[in-house]
């Protein structure tokens, strides 16, 4: 996804929105107390 973004708007871009989603997710995590599972398969929406 941040590639294809590189891509279309440039790396600085895409670099900002994949931190953003990172801190999003992070947040989110955060606030729910969840524990990061790295063994859990993640699903791609192709």
């Amino acid at each position: 996804m941040a590639a294809k973004l590189a891509r279309r708007r440039g790396a600085k871009r895409a670099m900002v929105a994949l931190a953003r989603r990172i801190a999003v997710i992070l947040h989110r995590m955060w606030m729910d107390d969840t524990d990061f599972r790295f063994y859990v398969p993640v699903l791609h929406a192709g």
